[in-house]
């Protein structure tokens, strides 16, 4: 077992005085229990909590300057930022690809982007794998969205590889 790291109790106390939702304060309250008591915590619990600290980084003074002592990463800051520009490119979808079912699992493009839109809009932050499945998505769905080479260009979506092209 080892210690909680420092930057982990100086997130915490950065975030203490931030309002938040209820769900949010609960979860930072149960990791500062954790660390309370003397325990690192896991990296989900660290991913998850940077995540927060991003979401929450505009309501923290002088974030820039302390990002680094928090170990904040500069792509988790570019990657809370494509949240919006990526969101908002796909609310020009009007045609949605039919739900495709896979064994018990049920796929449905519309759907998803909705429950990331609402997440979003609740906590402010995105995973990085929630983060990956949008820029997917806003890539398959790149012909009815008006900004899609700006859109792309901004939030670093890789351009399709054509199929039976031996180019890199």
């Amino acid at each position: 077992l080892q210690p909680p790291s420092e930057s982990t109790i100086r997130k915490l106390e950065i975030l203490q005085d931030i309002s938040m939702d209820e769900s949010g304060r609960t979860f930072l309250d149960s990791l500062k229990s954790r660390v309370e008591s003397g325990r690192r915590l896991s990296e989900a619990q660290v991913q998850a909590l940077d995540n927060i600290v991003v979401a929450h980084s505009k309501k923290i003074e002088n974030f820039d300057a302390k990002k680094e002592i928090l170990e904040i990463k500069d792509d988790m800051i570019t990657l809370g930022k494509q949240c919006k520009p990526l969101l908002d490119a796909m609310s020009f979808v009007n045609t949605w690809a039919e739900p495709v079912t896979r064994g018990k699992m049920v796929f449905n493009d519309k759907s998803f982007y909705e429950s990331l839109s609402q997440y979003f809009e609740k906590k402010g932050f995105l995973s990085v794998k929630q983060i990956a499945a949008l820029k997917r998505m806003v890539r398959k769905y790149r012909d009815q969205i008006p900004s899609y080479e700006l859109v792309a260009q901004e939030c670093d979506i890789k351009a399709v590889k054509k199929r039976g092209s031996t180019d890199g």
